[in-house]
């Protein structure tokens, strides 16, 4: 099968499909996590279940967050230059 784009931004599109892959499954974890406590905890009364429950979601947003950040930190240009930066933290006179 030919791919249905331009050969130099398939790279591009893929990403863009990840990234929007991994954002909808961010999204789905606060509901996720809602609806097993209702189901699960309360009908249980299990504070086990809670706990185990409350670490997987952690776990998962903090990876999330690890992802996130790190291939942001990759390829974000600085935001100021060295000399924009030393202008702005001179006091006015």
């Amino acid at each position: 099968m030919r791919w249905p784009f331009v050969p130099p931004l398939r790279h591009f599109v893929l990403l863009a499909a990840g990234a929007s892959l991994l954002v909808n499954l961010a999204m789905l974890v606060p509901s996720l996590y809602t609806l097993q406590v209702f189901d699960r905890v309360f009908a249980s009364r299990s504070i086990e279940t809670l706990l185990m429950l409350s670490a997987l979601t952690l776990g998962f947003s903090y990876c999330m967050d690890v992802a996130f950040f790190s291939a942001s930190s990759i390829r974000r240009p600085p935001v100021l230059s060295p000399s924009s930066r030393a202008s702005a933290s001179r006091p006015f006179s």
